[in-house]
């Protein structure tokens, strides 16, 4: 499990400093220091992930087919759960997508939010079997 989570929280730095080049000047991407570390303490090594299982993974769909209208018109109230934070940093993602030109650099963040799909899934199903085990 720590092989998968330790790829994904790669990938993800990889798809943030990538973002930061793209658009240099976001509260987000000038952040990215900071989820390095953080994502290489022990303790919090698993913070990205379990996010993303959490409020993106149900989107792998949309994800899977780069379908950027989705996103940009869909009301994330009810998947953020109330959660201000949460709403504030989708507002931003948006608005910071609207500023991406280049098809190539949105296809690019597609081809990483795949990949990031991809190793959550793995991360929840290795969950998903802990959890059985436990409950036999």
């Amino acid at each position: 499990m720590e092989d998968v989570i330790n790829n994904f929280n790669d990938v993800a730095i990889q798809m943030l400093t990538e973002l930061k080049k793209i658009i240099p000047h976001s509260v987000i991407l000038d952040n990215v220091d900071l989820v390095k570390y953080m994502t290489e303490k022990d303790d919090k090594k698993s913070i990205l992930i379990d996010n993303f299982v959490y409020y993106v993974l149900k989107y792998k769909t949309e994800i899977d087919d780069s379908n950027e209208n989705f996103f940009l018109k869909h009301d994330f109230n009810d998947s953020a759960n109330g959660e201000s934070n949460i709403l504030k940093i989708i507002n931003e993602i948006k608005n910071m997508w609207k500023t991406i030109e280049d098809p190539d650099n949105k296809k690019n963040i597609f081809s990483y939010l795949q990949v990031l799909c991809f190793y959550a899934e793995e991360y929840f199903l290795i969950i998903d079997e802990m959890k059985q085990k436990k409950n036999k």
